[in-house]
């Protein structure tokens, strides 16, 4: 599998191998710009490279 994180625009942003890796990038992208938020998505891949899942979107942690 191949977890990628994507931006809005179609430009591949990172590559992972791990899914729980992928998804805290992808938190913590989130998290420091939370206006990315809908311009950011991950998108898992199977071995021949097709789109299993996704786009996944991470949702803005608030601020305390």
């Amino acid at each position: 599998m191949d977890y990628s994180l994507f931006s809005k625009a179609g430009n591949l942003i990172d590559s992972f191998t791990d899914e729980a890796e992928a998804r805290a990038a992808l938190q913590r992208l989130v998290a420091s710009e939370p206006e990315a938020a809908d311009d950011v998505a991950l998108f898992i891949s199977d071995d021949a490279g097709r789109v299993v899942e996704g786009p996944i979107h991470a949702v803005p942690t608030p601020v305390s």
